[in-house]
């Protein structure tokens, strides 16, 4: 399961918000273990450095400093997910959901007499 402080560098609030789009963009996100766990978070870690509180931000609408407190425009941190971050994510959802196939899913139909004839069993 990843959780706020695995997102290094941000703030509480900004890895929360961060993780609850991620898990709506890749819902498998918080079955990930080893390699695909880390490489998540290496995404997560970078789309939340684009709004980190350290910076300047042109998608900060408020800030203060004691205790820390960050506001964005609506919509900011999902907009923050670029294609890329997307497709990654739903990527290790998808490598995680085929690792335990070992081959195809599902039967074939039986062949017509026809393929029976032009490729007969051995």
């Amino acid at each position: 399961m990843i959780v706020p402080v695995d997102l290094n560098g941000l703030t509480q609030d900004v890895a929360r918000r961060v993780i609850a789009i991620a898990v709506s963009i890749a819902p498998c996100l918080h079955s990930l273990e080893d390699q695909e766990r880390t490489t998540a978070i290496a995404v997560l870690t970078t789309v939340g450095g684009t709004l980190s509180f350290e910076r300047p931000n042109p998608h900060l609408k408020a800030k203060t400093l004691g205790p820390k407190r960050e506001e964005y425009v609506t919509g900011i941190i999902e907009s923050a997910f670029t294609m890329d971050d997307r497709a990654a994510l739903q990527g290790l959802c998808r490598d995680a959901s085929m690792a335990g196939h070992a081959g195809p899913v599902g039967s074939f139909p039986e062949p017509s007499a026809a393929l029976r004839h032009l490729f007969p069993e051995r």
